[in-house]
C-alpha cells in the first residue's frame, strides 16, 4: 500500500465522524499496512494538499469533501476536553480504591476527543482474575450512591486479566483500543493488554512506537482462586436478574459488553463507502 492511499483511508475512516486530524494523529493512528515516518507523511500530507485532494486548516487535514465547521468543532473540543477530563478523574477516583480493579478507561467519542453537549462517558474496566462480576456490583452500587451511574457514566465493558484479547478484530475495533484514555492502571494492566492485542498492528502500524517495550509478568494472585467461588455466585445472581432483558449485550463469565447500541457495522460501512465513492 502506497503512503498516500494510507493517508487517503486515514483521513477517510476520520470523514466518518466528521473529525479533522492534525499530522501528530494521521501519523498515530495511520492505517495501512507499513510503517512510514513522520517526516515522510507530513511531506505527503503536504503534497495532497496541493493538489486538492486534502485541505489543511488551522493545523488540521481533512478530506477535500469536509466543511470547515468541522475545524471549528475541533477547536472548541479541544477547549472542553482538559476540564472534562479533569472532573472525570476527580469523579472516579474513588474506584481506585477496589482493590481488584485493575484498569478504568474512558473508551468511545470522549476519549476520542469527539466532544458533544450532555455526552456520556463510556468506561472500560479490567479486573484481576476471576472478581469481574464482583467488581461490577460494587462499581455500579457505588456509581448510584453518588448519583453518577448512566448519567453521566456507563460501564459498558468489563473484562478479566486472563481474557484479554480481543474476539473482533478489525479498523473500528482498532481504532477503539489506541483511542482508549487510561484513568486507573494498576501493576501494568493496560500495557498487558495493548500486548496481547498486537493484531491492531495489521490496520495501523505505525502504532508499534506506542506498545510497551518491555516483557510484562503473568498475575500469580492465589487470592483469585480463593475468591473464585464468591464471585461464581455474584455471577449467577446478576445474570439471572438481568436475563430476561438481554438483547444485544454480550455476557460471559469473563467478560461482559453491555454495547445495546453496536455502531461498528455501520461505522465500516461508511467507511467503505467513502472509500469507494472517493476519487483518489
Amino acid at each position: 500500500m502506497s503512503l498516500e492511499k494510507a493517508l487517503l483511508d486515514t483521513l477517510k475512516y476520520s470523514h466518518t465522524f466528521k473529525f479533522p486530524l492534525t499530522a501528530d494523529e494521521i501519523y498515530k493512528y495511520l492505517i495501512g499496512e507499513e510503517i512510514f515516518s513522520y517526516k515522510k507523511i507530513k511531506n505527503a500530507l503536504e503534497t495532497l494538499v496541493i493538489r486538492g485532494t486534502i485541505k489543511r486548516t488551522e493545523g488540521y487535514y481533512f478530506l477535500a469533501t469536509g466543511e470547515e465547521i468541522w475545524v471549528e468543532n475541533r477547536e472548541k473540543y479541544r477547549k472542553m476536553y482538559e476540564k472534562v477530563i479533569n472532573t472525570i478523574v476527580a469523579d472516579l477516583a474513588f474506584l481506585k480504591k477496589i482493590p481488584f480493579v485493575k484498569f478504568v478507561g474512558i473508551t468511545g467519542s470522549v476519549a476520542a476527543k469527539n466532544l458533544y453537549d450532555n455526552h456520556d462517558v463510556d468506561l472500560f474496566l479490567i479486573t484481576s482474575k476471576y472478581s469481574l462480576w464482583l467488581v461490577r456490583a460494587i462499581v455500579v452500587i457505588l456509581l448510584k450512591r453518588r448519583g453518577l451511574y448512566k448519567k453521566p457514566y456507563c460501564p459498558n465493558i468489563y473484562t478479566s486479566l486472563d481474557n484479554l484479547i480481543w474476539d473482533s478484530k478489525n479498523v473500528y475495533i482498532a481504532n477503539e483500543i489506541v483511542r482508549v484514555v487510561p484513568l486507573i492502571n494498576k501493576d501494568y494492566a493496560f500495557e498487558k493488554f495493548l500486548k496481547k492485542n498486537s493484531w491492531i498492528l495489521t490496520f495501523l502500524p505505525n502504532f508499534k512506537h506506542y506498545l510497551p517495550k518491555f516483557n510484562l509478568k503473568r498475575d500469580r494472585s492465589v487470592l483469585s482462586w480463593v475468591i473464585l467461588p464468591f464471585e461464581v455466585f455474584v455471577f449467577l445472581f446478576q445474570f439471572i436478574y438481568m436475563k430476561r432483558k438481554i438483547t444485544s449485550e454480550k455476557i460471559g463469565f469473563k467478560r461482559v459488553m453491555f454495547l445495546k447500541n453496536d455502531y461498528s457495522k455501520a461505522i465500516l460501512g461508511e467507511f467503505k463507502l467513502n472509500s469507494s465513492k472517493y476519487i483518489d
